[in-house]
């Protein structure tokens, strides 16, 4: 199978009535809304910190971001930035059927960090804490959506001490985030 990150995907960035860019897949089926003040991040550029990240040992399905974003333009991982991960659903019995079992699944694994909230219809969850610079923490908030073919994952990443500040950036993000439903068999 090629790489992920060299798979034709259809991607544009047009307006949107509201005057922002929107960053569409339609492999995957969804769009995303991109908030005033953010800039897209160049597919080179995501393409090399991905490489970096698997040369350091992460894997390529904890790696497959389909776009980032940024709000200081030619610093791209400056915080606060969001990085689209998309995981694909199996076409099998494993595949989860709504996002409380997503949820549920999450739990089990991390041990109770992740809930459904049906007001956004999205998985929300605080990731792990990292070190960033000398003597702090980056703090990473996700939000989930389920399309009819893949997980779609917005992860908002940014310092500790503005823990408010990226949990709300996430959330923006989240709810620019539109997926496409396949009409009911």
């Amino acid at each position: 199978m090629p790489h992920p990150l060299l798979l034709l995907v259809l991607v544009t960035q047009a307006p949107p009535q509201g005057g922002g860019a929107v960053y569409r897949n339609d492999a995957y089926g969804f769009q995303l809304g991109v908030p005033a003040g953010w800039t897209q991040e160049p597919d080179s550029v995501l393409h090399d910190r991905v490489l970096r990240m698997r040369r350091n040992g992460a894997s390529e399905s904890e790696t497959n971001y389909m776009a980032a974003f940024t709000r200081t333009p030619g610093r791209w991982t400056a915080y606060p930035y969001v990085l689209v991960q998309v995981n694909d659903v199996a076409a099998d019995d494993s595949q989860p059927g709504d996002l409380a079992s997503v949820a549920a699944e999450l739990n089990s694994m991390t041990g109770g960090v992740a809930r459904y909230d049906s007001g956004q219809h999205a998985v929300l969850f605080r990731g792990g804490r990292g070190p960033a610079r000398a003597g702090q923490v980056v703090l990473a908030f996700a939000g989930i959506r389920l399309t009819d073919r893949a997980l779609v994952s917005v992860l908002a990443y940014g310092m500790e001490q503005d823990s408010l500040d990226t949990e709300a950036i996430r959330d923006r993000f989240l709810a620019a985030l539109k997926v496409d439903r396949l009409p009911l068999r």
